[in-house]
């Protein structure tokens, strides 16, 4: 062979991890998301980060800011244990008791 690579494999749509294929980053788009703030991530970019992070059932996860959810929402989605905290309380609290982040929870059937 002209050349030689070594790595470690982190997609492979044998092993049901293919988030594109299986229209998962479309079902968990911001667009359908129950609550939004201004500073969202976008869903493609956590799903990739708790990737990297190798989270699984049982992690526990912890984000110091949290804002809308985002990571906490796909960690979640791996079976992890989340937590979070932010500065700006009226993030948290949301617009009302069906737009803030547990609102983004249960629309996924998760627990907030």
């Amino acid at each position: 062979p002209l050349a030689c690579y070594f790595g470690r494999v982190l997609g492979d749509n044998s092993l049901g991890r293919n988030w594109r294929g299986s229209n998962r980053i479309e079902q968990y788009s911001l667009k359908k998301r129950a609550y939004l703030g201004p500073t969202s991530m976008d869903a493609e970019l956590s799903l990739i980060m708790t990737n990297l992070a190798q989270i699984q059932k049982g992690s526990f996860v912890f984000d110091p800011f949290v804002g809308t959810g985002s990571i906490l929402l796909t960690a979640a989605l791996r079976g992890a244990f989340t937590i979070g905290s932010d500065i700006d309380l009226r993030v948290l609290r949301g617009r009302s008791q069906s737009e803030n982040i547990a609102s983004n929870f249960k629309q996924y059937g998760l627990r907030p």
